[in-house]
């Protein structure tokens, strides 16, 4: 087993793993648990290990990793199909000649976001509304009765 990554937390090691088992190799998490001794303990970060016959292309899915985490969001282009000028895929509308964008925004993210990614978002969405609305039916815990005095007779 060969450590093909250093992770900043145990969510960006666990999201990693994902990406790598979609491409088909089989990774391992360590040290997850260590994370939380951050700052009692100097550098204890999650790391993120593979085969020695799958480092080469366990390297090539981190090196993508990587370089999508340097911007917060995935930037991807569209092509007018009024007069072919690229347009940024925030642009719903061609700045040269107004023409609608063809694609919807969801349809071209998903062609940018892998399987892996989504899903981890969509579990995430799922447990924050099952957590918040857990939350709110929890009914309040009733004050015991005093005890009755102590008659002495």
């Amino acid at each position: 087993m060969k450590k093909v990554y250093l992770a900043r937390d145990p969510v960006n090691a666990y999201l990693l793993k994902e990406l790598l088992e979609d491409a088909g190799i089989q990774a391992s998490v360590q040290d997850e648990r260590t994370f939380t001794l951050q700052g009692r303990v100097p550098f204890v970060y999650p790391t993120l290990w593979v085969h020695d016959e799958d480092y080469a292309a366990a390297r090539t899915v981190v090196t993508e990793f990587d370089r999508s985490q340097g911007s917060p969001r995935v930037s991807y282009r569209w092509t007018c199909p009024k007069c072919g000028e690229q347009i940024e895929g925030r642009f719903k509308q061609c700045w040269k000649c107004d023409a609608e964008c063809q694609e919807s925004e969801g349809a071209a993210l998903a062609k940018k976001v892998p399987l892996g990614v989504m899903l981890f978002m969509v579990a995430a969405a799922v447990l924050l509304v099952v957590f918040v609305l857990s939350r709110g039916r929890r009914e309040p815990r009733p004050f015991p009765e005093p005890a009755p005095p102590i008659l002495r007779g």
